[in-house]
């Protein structure tokens, strides 16, 4: 009887050793300062973003989150994990990061508890149940979606000042030409230098 218990944790050690992984994915409610990823009544998970943004807010890191922002709003999933390399999809709430080190991106979108605006926020993804302070990229805004966390009517959505709109990111040409601008274009001066 001792002998077979050693020999079935040798096994799953074994196999642990062998298949060595991260878990990224969302398992439990989480909050990061007042933004929460939280399990909904059908067990889907959702981006609850806490606080009213009007503005782009990045720090550091710009450029790679901008350009992976860029990706997340061409995509139909709220929550999506992004190679940090290309800009490529890997997955959506339940991708599992493998443990050789990648570099991987995590965009959420989501919708306030109130349902008075639409967020989307970027960051680096390390863990599972974890949304990384820093660095991270955050807009006004988000990709119609296919997962049911959140609809959009249309392309504007109206904020708690009925006389303020904001468009989503997708359809935003000032949104994307301040992205283009303030982010991208100093990261594309930046790797021709090297290049030089």
């Amino acid at each position: 009887m001792l002998i077979e218990a050693k020999n079935k944790m040798f096994y799953n050690l074994w196999i642990l050793a062998i298949f060595p992984q991260t878990f990224a994915r969302f398992t439990l409610d989480t909050c990061w300062s007042t933004d929460c990823v939280l399990q909904t009544s059908t067990g889907q998970f959702c981006y609850y973003p806490g606080q009213k943004i009007t503005t782009t807010r990045c720090i550091n890191s710009q450029e790679d989150l901008a350009m992976v922002m860029e990706a997340h709003f061409r995509q139909d999933l709220s929550i999506a994990y992004y190679n940090g390399v290309d800009n490529t999809r890997l997955g959506g709430v339940n991708f599992t990061v493998p443990d050789d080190k990648s570099i991987i991106r995590l965009c959420v979108s989501g919708r306030t508890a109130g349902g008075g605006y639409y967020s989307t926020l970027c960051v680096n993804g390390y863990d599972n149940n974890v949304l990384q302070s820093s660095p991270y990229c955050e807009i006004a805004g988000a990709p119609k979606v296919s997962d049911g966390c959140y609809e959009i009517a249309n392309s504007t959505t109206t904020i708690a000042n009925p006389s303020a709109t904001h468009t989503p990111l997708s359809s935003n040409s000032s949104a994307r030409k301040w992205i283009s601008h303030n982010l991208l274009l100093p990261f594309l001066l930046h790797i021709f230098c090297i290049l030089l």
